[in-house]
C-alpha cells in the first residue's frame, strides 16, 4: 500500500509497481528496522523508516513503514506492507 496510489496486490503488480518507482528516478533504498515481533500464531510484524534514493545518490523520498510477514512451512513470506511518506 504506497502513499497516493491504489493497493496494489501480487507479484507481477509489486514488480510492476517497483519499475515505476525506478523510472521515475528512486534508484536504490535504505531501511532501517526498528521493531520486529510476533503479531500472534504464524505472523510476524516489521516497523521501521525508509529512505529512497537517486542515482545521484540525493535524497528522493523518506518515510515509515509496517510490513506483516506469514510464516508457511518454516518460511517467512512478506504478507502484506504499508509505507507513508513523510513528505507532502
Amino acid at each position: 500500500m504506497a502513499p497516493g496510489s491504489p493497493m496494489v496486490t501480487g507479484r507481477e503488480a509489486t514488480a510492476k509497481m517497483l519499475q515505476t518507482d525506478h523510472e521515475s528516478g528512486f534508484k536504490t533504498m535504505k531501511s532501517v528496522v526498528e521493531e520486529v515481533g510476533n503479531a500472534g500464531g504464524n505472523v510476524i510484524y516489521s516497523r521501521g523508516l525508509y529512505t529512497f534514493y537517486t542515482a545521484d545518490g540525493k535524497e528522493g523520498d523518506t518515510g515509515k513503514y509496517i510490513a506483516l510477514w506469514r510464516r508457511v512451512d518454516g518460511h517467512l513470506y512478506l504478507y502484506t506492507d504499508i509505507f507513508c511518506s513523510d513528505k507532502p
